[in-house]
């Protein structure tokens, strides 16, 4: 899911889905128009106990430290 224009929201809304899917193990976000608040959304899910995800790709994006 490259270069979606997803935007923050629907970024956040990948997040919080990744949650309840337990099958996506791999996934690429680049270049999707991201900030700081999709990276807190998914720093979140990544340091969670239903996180399964062994690859994420978030590149090109502009979270910056305050998404860290």
């Amino acid at each position: 899911m490259n270069n979606c224009n997803l935007g923050c929201r629907g970024g956040i809304n990948i997040a919080d889905g990744l949650v309840k899917n337990k099958n996506i193990i791999s996934l690429s976000l680049t270049s999707n128009k991201f900030d700081h608040t999709t990276g807190k959304a998914f720093g979140e899910y990544l340091g969670g106990h239903n996180c399964h995800i062994e690859a994420l790709n978030l590149s090109n994006n502009v979270i910056g430290e305050q998404g860290s």
